[in-house]
């Protein structure tokens, strides 16, 4: 992608100019590696990580093989998308999470379940229920941002169980959810830590070059 281009183009560079090596490592590789920092992470135990973020909902292995992807728009999308039509300021992930968390009814939510294939899911037929209901305005900003998190967390455990590893990595943006956490609290579902999921340099930092799984 030419965002990242940009940046690469800039590292060799500065690396030509001060004759020091150049470590490519890539954007996703970075989120993985600063999830894992301060996990209990096992790599010789099967283990998947995911990449959840406003515009990537991918799963991959080891080898960085897909395998578990959306087939359309991501959960972050999703996310952010019905914040807006809340009338709450993008990105909306923050707050949609907290008013999440507030609604204590634990309601079933009046749409259908996000459609998932094995382990990919389609995701934007859920964005029109979402709509319909704000339109409806019989449902509260706590109810609808809860019905939002709670059918991607239920979507989300359905494509790990068909996953079937011992370990699940979370990373990217949407993984910093306090709702999903909690959600998933005592699985084999692992998070990186809250301020490290969104981007940052800190998993490129620790790999020193290399990836410790490989």
């Amino acid at each position: 992608m030419p965002v990242f281009n940009a940046g690469k183009n800039i590292a060799h560079i500065i690396g030509n100019t001060l004759n020091i090596p150049v470590i490519e490592l890539s954007h996703q590789e970075g989120h993985i590696l600063s999830a894992s920092y301060k996990n209990n992470v096992n790599y010789n135990e099967s283990i998947v990580y995911g990449h959840l973020s406003g515009g990537t909902l991918e799963f991959v292995d080891k080898n960085f093989n897909i395998v578990g992807k959306t087939l359309d728009i991501s959960f972050g999308q999703l996310i952010d998308r019905t914040g807006v039509a809340l009338g709450i300021q993008f990105p909306a992930g923050k707050e949609i999470d907290k008013l999440a968390i507030a609604y204590n009814k634990a309601d079933k939510p009046p749409i259908k379940k996000i459609t998932v294939k094995e382990t990919d899911v389609n995701i934007s037929g859920i964005e029109n229920q979402i709509n319909k209901l704000i339109d409806s305005k019989d449902y509260s900003k706590e109810a609808i941002s809860y019905f939002v998190m709670k059918t991607i967390a239920d979507s989300l455990k359905t494509i790990i169980d068909n996953l079937d590893y011992k370990q699940v990595l979370l990373s990217g943006g949407v993984s910093s959810s306090q709702f999903l956490r909690q959600y998933f609290i005592n699985t084999n579902v692992m998070f990186g830590r809250a301020d490290l999921c969104s981007d940052n340099a800190v998993g490129l930092a620790l790999s020193e070059g290399e990836l410790p799984w490989l």
